[in-house]
């Protein structure tokens, strides 16, 4: 099985709130990593909560035996960078992909 789950904050608001290269993303997140995209990518935007921390966007697209997730956190300010954390069989698969989609939702536009 393959779950990915990218967390995307401290980086460019713009790009953390851009709606459509969160799904460019997802778009290509299977093709770099040789799998098989079962649907479009389902993206879901949400500005409406209590904690303005929490807002930004939730986006997925389920894969042949997983699913890739990216939830961006635009308000937030950790100590730490994008993280990305591969579960199960993920583990195992080529990690070129989460780095270079790290790098495209907070470099700079």
């Amino acid at each position: 099985m393959y779950h990915f789950t990218l967390d995307a904050f401290r980086g460019f608001r713009s790009r953390l709130d851009d709606i459509h290269l969160v799904h460019e993303v997802l778009d290509e997140i299977p093709l770099r990593l040789g799998l098989k995209a079962l649907m479009p990518p389902f993206v879901l935007p949400y500005y409406n909560g209590v904690i303005p921390e929490d807002c930004g966007i939730s986006a997925f697209v389920f894969l042949a035996g997983g699913h890739f997730t990216i939830h961006t956190f635009s308000f937030r300010r950790p100590s730490g960078g994008p993280a990305t954390w591969p579960c199960g069989a993920a583990a195992s698969a080529p990690s070129r992909a989460p780095a270079s989609i790290s790098k495209t939702i907070s470099a700079p536009t």
